[in-house]
């Protein structure tokens, strides 16, 4: 991981460092703003497996890609853009397109372009992930659809997408070398399904990655039903439309049964809630259904099997400092 904050810097020289070192990581552009002289950004940046993904805040401004620049250096890439602060746009391909904080686009380093962001508030933030052409295996009129067109990070596969390259770029340096190519297999096979969709073309995923993909689909759909009481192993069969011998199957590799996985999950949640100052007045049993327990004296057991103190114990530790146990694995 590498990273760099132009601050560090002395006000005239924050704009030309940012250029340059942009410059190295991803594909050449011209970029220019209004904030040159005192241009306050930085760059959180991961490189595995031939992946690049990189975390960027910066003020308003505008970039561009010229014919000259493509004849100089063309590696050969696909940049695909989450913007998730702010507001912008894109002339690429014959298509000019804005963007909202949210959105998806797809740049070919083949191809001249011309970009804007418009900070909201401070700045404009965005995601960045630079992939080898070749690892988008589409025919030319699914990719035709793709470059250019704006998607939403909002629901399905490029949801998943945009939490995992969160994830990642707040945790990445936490992994091994060794890692490397498990993490560029994971980051793909989500791309490759987050393009499939956008496109309305099969993800060409091997069935081990097809696997992955689907277990990330339903932890996500679980957790944004944790306050559903009827949220169980069978309700999430059935919306993925497999056996809950398939389901229990996808779970083995987490070393816990689904509905343990949802238990823990809904104490993880009364836990934080139990510590959290703006939620004292709150009754136990309003925060336990809150998260979808709905019976006080079987939480209270639940709590404490889990973490060695009562509900209301554990509200008394927090509000005095020290915290109590992990969850027992």
């Amino acid at each position: 991981m590498t990273g760099y904050n132009t601050t560090m810097l002395e006000p005239e020289n924050r704009f030309p460092f940012w250029w340059e070192m942009s410059s190295r990581a991803h594909v050449r552009c011209w970029i220019r703003s209004e904030h040159e002289r005192d241009f306050v950004a930085s760059v959180r940046s991961l490189t595995f497996g031939g992946l690049v993904v990189t975390a960027l805040t910066y003020p308003s401004l505008q970039v561009e890609r010229t014919p000259k620049l493509i004849r100089q250096d063309d590696p050969e890439v696909f940049q695909l853009n989450l913007l998730t602060q702010g507001r912008g746009g894109i002339e690429h391909r014959d298509r000019r397109v804005t963007l909202s904080g949210g959105d998806f686009v797809l740049c070919d380093s083949s191809y001249p372009l011309q970009g804007w962001r418009s900070a909201v508030g401070s700045h404009a933030s965005a995601l960045l992930v630079q992939i080898p052409r070749r690892w988008l295996p589409f025919s030319g009129e699914a990719i035709d659809r793709l470059v250019g067109r704006p998607f939403s990070s909002a629901k399905g596969g490029a949801a998943l997408l945009a939490e995992h390259l969160a994830t990642l770029i707040a945790r990445g340096e936490e992994c091994a070398d060794a890692d490397e190519a498990a993490l560029a297999d994971a980051v793909m096979a989500l791309i490759l399904v987050a393009c499939s969709q956008r496109a309305a073309v099969p993800a060409p995923l091997s069935p081990e990655a097809r696997k992955r993909v689907q277990l990330k689909q339903m932890k996500r759909f679980m957790l944004q039903r944790l306050s559903d009481p009827g949220l169980s192993p069978a309700t999430v069969a059935v919306a993925h439309g497999i056996s809950l011998r398939q389901l229990q199957k996808s779970f083995q590799a987490e070393g816990v049964g689904v509905s343990a996985w949802i238990r823990r999950k809904r104490l993880e949640r009364c836990r934080r809630d139990l510590a959290d100052p703006l939620l004292a007045d709150r009754p136990i049993h309003a925060i336990a259904a809150r998260w979808g327990i709905v019976d006080g004296p079987h939480f209270s057991r639940l709590f404490k099997s889990a973490f060695g103190v009562t509900p209301g114990e554990y509200r008394k530790v927090v509000a005095i400092g020290p915290d109590c146990a992990d969850i027992q694995e």
